[in-house]
């Protein structure tokens, strides 16, 4: 089956505090797919776990975090969802990569063997003013800058196989002398419904 985009939503931190909701704007359909991405501001002793509203249950992909910083982000992702109403939240508990400095964030090459893949690329950084990051070149995304952190989630739905790279670009400095950290993840489509990415840059700041 085809991938298809569905829906998203987005939410800013809003200072101090554990978790963080965010709803779909319309219900869910069963068997679609939901993708989430998180960033908070910790310690690095901290975990973050996602939720919802209707018991989907979520996977996540590896913790990247900024050098010279206490900003981190993940991802996460339920496959075979249920239908209707759904909010989902973060909170904080008690595949490819890179970091670095720079106004060109980039999560490194990856390479995939399907011909019909879904791609997510984000990345975190130090706050800086909203709107000052945009997707790369052939990515639709979206960004949020809260009172701490940068969050930019994007994706690209393809139909050949090769070596993608999730790219970034940034027109002001962030703190921490530009740090920050990028991932690429790929979701194969075969045999898969239609994606419902939500929320797509959602931020969680804690203790700012």
């Amino acid at each position: 089956m085809a991938i298809a985009f569905v829906q998203s939503n987005t939410v800013a931190d809003g200072g101090a505090g554990t978790s963080l909701s965010c709803p779909f704007l319309s219900d869910n359909t069963a068997g679609n797919f939901i993708v989430a991405v998180a960033g908070t501001t910790n310690t690095g002793a901290e975990s973050i776990s996602v939720s919802d509203a209707q018991g989907n249950l979520y996977q996540s992909t590896d913790e990247i975090r900024v050098p010279l910083g206490f900003v981190a982000g993940q991802l996460f992702y339920a496959a075979n969802i249920k239908a209707g109403a759904n909010t989902v939240t973060v909170t904080q508990n008690g595949t490819n990569s890179a970091t670095g400095p720079g106004n060109i964030e980039d999560s490194g090459p990856l390479t995939t063997t399907n011909a019909n893949d879904l791609l997510v690329g984000y990345f975190a950084g130090s706050a800086v003013d909203p709107g000052s990051d945009a997707p790369g070149a052939g990515w639709i995304g979206t960004v949020r800058s809260g009172a701490s952190i940068c969050i930019c989630a994007e994706y690209q739905i393809v139909s050949v196989s090769g070596t993608y790279n999730a790219t970034f670009t940034s027109s002001g400095p962030k703190a921490g002398g530009n740090a920050w950290a990028a991932m690429i993840v790929a979701f194969s489509g075969s045999g898969a419904g239609p994606i419902s990415s939500s929320p797509c840059g959602m931020l969680m700041g804690v203790g700012v």
